[in-house]
Formats: structure tokens, C-alpha cells, sequence
């Protein structure tokens, strides 16, 4: 199960307390062209600052790196019950459509550059 993110510079795990959860690359070994190319615009978010990494079968990207219209409202019970927001990226027919494009460097990185 994945634990962290991997986007450089990141240090966010899974943390209901925080709102924090983790995303797993979509699209894994799925060889339709649209699946593809949605997988690459998650691929390369990442490689624009690990130029060497390569995703592994848990590898995944922490929400704090989406904007709020990528996710879809979702509550685990129904309304008057109490319950937690679970949230989930905005999906079409074809899967998830929500890709990642909020880097949060931490002073250091952003210092070198």
C-alpha cells in the first residue's frame, strides 16, 4: 500500500486528521492510447523535478498537488448521519480525468532554482 508521495520535495503521507490522501498513478499497465496519455500527464508532473524517477507499481501523488475542481464531493454515509469526506478525483466514463498540477516546495528547492 502506498505511504508517501512522490513528488520532490513533498513529505505528506496519508492523514485523515490532515485531509491528506494519497493517489495511486492511474492507468498501470493499460495500453489504450487515452489511458496512456493520462498516465504520462501524472508521469511527467512528477519527472519535472526527479528527472531520473520512474513509477513504481505504489507510486502516488498526495492531494495537496491537485486544485479543488479536480475532486468530486463524496461522503462514506448518508446526509444526518456522521461520517468522513472521502475524497475522490473527478472521473469521466473512460476513469479518472484529474491530474495533478500544484507543486509545494519546500524554501530549501525553491532556494537552488
Amino acid at each position: 500500500m502506498p505511504n508517501y508521495c512522490v513528488v520532490f520535495g513533498c513529505s505528506n503521507i496519508a492523514c485523515t486528521k490532515n485531509r491528506v490522501s494519497l493517489f495511486k498513478i492511474p492507468f498501470r499497465n493499460d495500453d489504450r492510447p487515452e489511458a496512456k496519455r493520462r498516465r504520462k500527464l501524472w508521469v511527467n508532473f512528477v519527472t519535472r523535478t526527479r528527472k531520473k524517477w520512474k513509477p513504481g507499481t505504489n507510486s502516488s501523488i498526495c492531494s495537496a498537488h491537485f486544485t479543488e475542481e479536480s475532486f468530486q464531493r463524496r461522503f462514506n454515509t448518508l446526509p444526518g448521519m456522521s461520517g468522513t469526506y472521502v475524497p475522490m478525483l473527478m472521473r469521466d466514463d473512460f476513469g479518472i480525468n484529474a491530474s495533478p498540477s500544484v507543486y509545494h516546495f519546500s524554501r530549501r528547492y525553491s532556494e537552488l532554482y
